[in-house]
């Protein structure tokens, strides 16, 4: 992400306010309604807040809760790559990947649950350091990642 100046801070109002909305519900943002409506917020976000632990694994916990979604995942992925076409959410935390997972479900669900690892990505948001009371998040752009499975299992 390159900078065209100096942010302002209406402009470093906005990347606050759209990482705050994001975190409470990132479905909006994962449209091209939403990515192009935001796609300048979320390049200030990454220029004032960079993830910058590069070397450490970020992990995305995903549940499928019907089988042929989870099947479609393995086909398109190979379990090796991922394609995000918009921003994406992933934590240094383990645990907080596998509860995203839901391996240790306590509402009653059934599926699969996987979670995987990134390792070294540029340009992610650090989403604590904009808002105090986020989730330990990293906000990736879009983009191709070549991923590993950590673990994978069934919703329990």
């Amino acid at each position: 992400v390159e900078s065209s100046g100096p942010v302002d801070r209406v402009q470093r109002a906005d990347a606050r306010e759209l990482i705050d909305n994001w975190t409470n519900d990132s479905d909006y943002y994962r449209t091209a309604a939403g990515l192009g409506a935001h796609q300048h917020d979320f390049e200030t976000a990454a220029l004032l807040w960079p993830y910058k632990a590069m070397n450490r694994k970020l992990y995305r916990g995903l549940s499928f809760e019907k089988s042929e979604d989870f099947e479609a995942f393995k086909k398109t992925t190979g379990l090796k790559k991922i394609k995000d076409e918009f921003w994406s959410s992933w934590t240094p935390d383990l645990e907080q990947a596998r509860a995203f997972a839901m391996l240790d479900d306590e509402y009653g669900k059934s599926g699969t649950g996987i979670v995987i690892a990134v390792k070294g990505i540029p340009g992610g948001i650090n989403a604590r350091r904009a808002i105090e009371d986020a989730n330990n998040e990293v906000i990736l752009p879009p983009g191709d990642y070549d991923f590993t499975v950590i673990e994978q299992g069934e919703i329990k």
